[in-house]
């Protein structure tokens, strides 16, 4: 969990069209990041077959379309 959130933190902070963001926006994406977290850890135990990479692939998808919708990016 902890690669995961280190790795959609760094997302956040690192792309400058997320630059435009405010302090709002980003609690708001903290939350998503957490809650999607947690729900796809819970399903992965539930669902252990599932490889690692395909969670993280899982993930990414995840958090990218939720930042794309709340800046109206297109993915």
């Amino acid at each position: 969990m902890n690669f995961l959130t280190i790795k959609g933190m760094c997302v956040i902070n690192k792309k400058s069209k997320y630059n435009q963001l405010n302090d709002r926006q980003v609690e708001l994406l903290i939350e998503y990041l957490s809650v999607s977290i947690s729900s796809l850890m819970k399903f992965w135990m539930s669902n252990s077959q599932m490889a690692i990479n395909e969670l993280d692939d899982s993930f990414e998808m995840i958090f990218k379309n939720g930042i794309n919708n709340l800046i109206g990016a297109k993915s």
